[in-house]
C-alpha cells in the first residue's frame, strides 16, 4: 500500500502502510477463517506483522456467531448462542485446555456482543446490562453497569461502545439516559464510528468523510458537571492511499494498477481500539497518528504542549518544537531596525516576549 498525498499535503490520521490481507467477507467467512465451524481448522491473521498467523482447530458445538482473541492471544472467546459465551486458553498459538463457558442469568437476557478491554478482562453487552468479567481459567465477575430499560431495548443497534482511556474503562453512548462525564460535540449528522489511538478519541463521520479528533485530557468546558469537548482542530479526512492490484486478490482483475481506496466506505467496519476492516476488499488496517503535524494544526502554543504531553511520542516532538521556538527567539532577539534620520536603532520586543511566555508555559 502507498500513501497518496497530493501536493505534499499531510494528514494527521492515516491507515497503516501494510494491510493484513484476507479472503473478502462472504456468508461463510470473516477475518477469522473457519472451516466446518472450526473443526476442520481456524486461520487467524494479525495486523501486527511481527505476530505470525495462527492455525488451529476447535470443537464443533454449533454455528459461530462471533469469535475474538484477547489482546495477548492467550484466551479465545467464542459466541455460539444468544445466551452464552465459551472460552479457550492458548499457549504458543495452540489450545491448552478444554472450553469453559459463561451463561447469561435469566432466560430473557440475550448476549448482544462482547469486547476485550484488557488481556484478562472482557466486557459483555446484554439486553439488560454491561458486565465486566475477568478471565484466568475461570470467569470472575468484577463489576456491572446498569442500563435504563429503554436503552437496553435499543442496544440491538450499535449505539454504545466501550474503550480504555487513560487506563480507565469507559462507556460511550449515543443519546442514552446515563450519567454523562464527557460529551463530544460533533457538528455533523449521519453515521458515526469511534476509534481510540494513543488516548485520542477519533469520531469518523461517514457522510462528511472526515474524522474529528478529541483529547479528553485537556480543552474541555465544564457545564453542569459534564466536560464538553470540541475537536482539537478542524475535522479532516483520513490520509488517501492506494493499493497495488497484484497484492490484493479482490483487485487482481486490474493488472499492475494502483487502485485508490474508497475512504469511509459503506463496507468499512471499525473495531476498537483502532482497527479498520474493508470486508469488500479483504483488507485490515490499524489507524496511525502523525503527531509531528500537531504544531501546524493547533495554533495556540499552550494547547500544542497540553496535547503532546499525553502522547507516546510527544516528548521527542516537544523537544523539536522547543528547538524551533528557541531559533525563533534568537531571531527575534537579533532583529532591529535602523532609523533613516538619526542613525539610532530600534528593537521590537513584543515577539521575543511572546516566545519567552511560551517557554515559561512549557517548563512551568
Amino acid at each position: 500500500m502507498e500513501p497518496n498525498e497530493p501536493d505534499g499535503l499531510q494528514h494527521y490520521v492515516t491507515l497503516s502502510e501494510e494491510p493484513t490481507i484476507f479472503e473478502p467477507m462472504s456468508s461463510v467467512n470473516s477475518i477469522f477463517t473457519l472451516r466446518s465451524r472450526g473443526i476442520m481448522g481456524v486461520n487467524v491473521k494479525s495486523p501486527d506483522a511481527s505476530r505470525p498467523s495462527l492455525n488451529f482447530r476447535i470443537e464443533d458445538h454449533g454455528e459461530v456467531l462471533c469469535i475474538k482473541f484477547s489482546p495477548d492471544s492467550r484466551v479465545l472467546a467464542i459466541q455460539r448462542t444468544p445466551h452464552s459465551i465459551d472460552f479457550l486458553n492458548f499457549s504458543n498459538g495452540s489450545p491448552i485446555s478444554s472450553e469453559y463457558s459463561h451463561t447469561c442469568k435469566g432466560k430473557k437476557i440475550k448476549l448482544l456482543g462482547f469486547v476485550w478491554t484488557t488481556s484478562t478482562e472482557i466486557l459483555l453487552v446484554t439486553t439488560e446490562s454491561l458486565e465486566l468479567y475477568q478471565t484466568a481459567g475461570t470467569i470472575t465477575k468484577i463489576c456491572k453497569f446498569s442500563l435504563p430499560s429503554n436503552l437496553a431495548l435499543d442496544n440491538a443497534q450499535p449505539d454504545t461502545v466501550s474503550a480504555v482511556l487513560q487506563n480507565s474503562c469507559l462507556l460511550a453512548c449515543i443519546d442514552g439516559l446515563v450519567k454523562l462525564t464527557d460529551e463530544l460535540l460533533v457538528e455533523t449528522n449521519g453515521q458515526f464510528a469511534i476509534s481510540v489511538v494513543d488516548n485520542v478519541v477519533l469520531v469518523h463521520c461517514r457522510n462528511e468523510r472526515v474524522t474529528c479528533v478529541y483529547d479528553l485530557a485537556f480543552g474541555g468546558h465544564v457545564h453542569d458537571g459534564i466536560s464538553k469537548h470540541r475537536p482539537v482542530f478542524p475535522p479532516e479526512s483520513i490520509g488517501p492511499l492506494t493499493l497495488a492490484s497484484n497484492t490484493v486478490p479482490a483487485l487482481s482483475s486490474n493488472l499492475n494498477a494502483k487502485i485508490p481506496v474508497e475512504l469511509y466506505s459503506a463496507h468499512w467496519i471499525t473495531n476498537l481500539p483502532s482497527v479498520v476492516i474493508d470486508g469488500n476488499l479483504g483488507c485490515l488496517w490499524t489507524l496511525k497518528l502523525n503527531n509531528k503535524l500537531i504544531p501546524m494544526l493547533i495554533r495556540k502554543r499552550s494547547h500544542v504542549v497540553d496535547f503532546l504531553v499525553n502522547r507516546e511520542d510527544g516528548k521527542r516532538i516537544l523537544l523539536d518544537y522547543c528547538t524551533t521556538l528557541y531559533n525563533q527567539s534568537v531571531s527575534e532577539a537579533l532583529s532591529y531596525e535602523a532609523s533613516d534620520f538619526d542613525g539610532d536603532y530600534s528593537f521590537h520586543a513584543d515577539g521575543l516576549n511572546q516566545r519567552l511566555d511560551d517557554f515559561a508555559y512549557i517548563f512551568k
